[in-house]
């Protein structure tokens, strides 16, 4: 996706955290999170593509929600900034050209194409999912629910035919379902609380 595209959903994600769960991101620096895997060199290194870093992105969602919330400044700068990296490959994922490889291998420039046309279909707000709370549950640490709530949302993704509106609608609700994830979790930390999904 677009640095532009993830910045539209990272908006939604920071209005969705609010209302849903009172938490107040440091709105530029989450959405500097949301686009740092395109401009960081190190983050770069790591593949957009859901089999070759699914493992990374899972190990960061269980690091920060077993992470106690803090509103301290320090603490809130380095919260929204690693939410914002998460929830950009989560996005990628359900982006067309990154979850069908194969189909874009050696074509950049068809991949670029899409991508800026998909960008256009989510500048309008109505194409954006606003069903955005599919999962918010006590992980305590366990990568099998993680691992079940994803396959959740791919199985619902690849489902629908392949577009922009399944693009825009599911990268949003799988970005704001795994912000809210982690949020539910990270103000818990220090609870023992049951495992439920909530559809």
């Amino acid at each position: 996706m677009l640095i532009q595209s993830h910045s539209l959903i990272a908006e939604n994600v920071y209005n969705h955290l609010q209302q849903h769960l009172g938490i107040e991101l440091q709105k530029g620096f989450f959405i500097y999170g949301n686009i740092k895997p395109d401009i960081s060199p190190r983050l770069f290194k790591i593949p957009h593509y859901i089999d070759e870093s699914l493992h990374f992105i899972s190990n960061e969602i269980c690091q920060l929600s077993n992470m106690p919330f803090s509103k301290d400044k320090i603490n809130l700068k380095q919260f929204s900034i690693q939410l914002g990296v998460i929830t950009h490959y989560i996005a990628d994922y359900f982006c067309h050209p990154h979850h069908e490889r194969e189909a874009f291998k050696d074509r950049f420039f068809e991949h670029l194409k899409y991508e800026t046309l998909l960008h256009e279909h989510m500048k309008n707000p109505t194409n954006l999912s606003r069903k955005d709370i599919d999962y918010m549950c006590k992980l305590n640490g366990s990568k099998e629910v993680l691992s079940q709530i994803l396959k959740d949302l791919f199985q619902s993704y690849t489902a629908k035919s392949p577009g922009f509106q399944n693009d825009a609608h599911h990268a949003q609700k799988a970005s704001s379902s795994i912000a809210l994830l982690i949020g539910y979790n990270a103000l818990h930390a220090k609870e023992k609380l049951p495992i439920y999904t909530a559809a």
